[in-house]
């Protein structure tokens, strides 16, 4: 299972975020964000492929797949992206919760290396 989320905040001084959740059998169970300076999120979907995947950060590890989609959707289901400015707006709360747990969330590489 694969589930993946980008949002770009109201304001163009604050950067997009994107998070990917990986739930897989005998694989990857975790969440992972990272940040991207895009214009908006359809920008942010065209960088994420070039971005190092070892610079997400592991925000969630997951132990059930119902643990998995309910974390990823806790964000998502926030994020409006266009609409009205209310909507654009609602989900900088989360948006701002996302960016201090990125800061304190070790990177893919880091965690890979045990430093997490």
């Amino acid at each position: 299972m694969h589930l993946q989320t980008v949002y770009a905040p109201p304001t163009f001084l604050k950067p997009c975020v994107a998070i990917d959740t990986v739930f897989s059998e005998g694989g990857t169970k975790e969440t992972t964000a990272i940040t991207v300076e895009a214009l908006n999120t359809e920008h942010t979907q065209r960088l994420l492929p070039t971005l190092p995947w070892k610079d997400w950060h592991v925000i969630k590890k997951h132990i059930t797949q119902e643990d998995a989609i309910a974390f990823h959707l806790c964000y998502a289901r926030h994020f409006n992206n266009g609409g009205s400015q209310e909507e654009w707006e609602a989900g900088y709360g989360t948006y701002l919760q996302l960016l201090a747990l990125i800061e304190t969330s070790p990177t893919v590489a880091q965690e890979r290396a045990g430093g997490g």
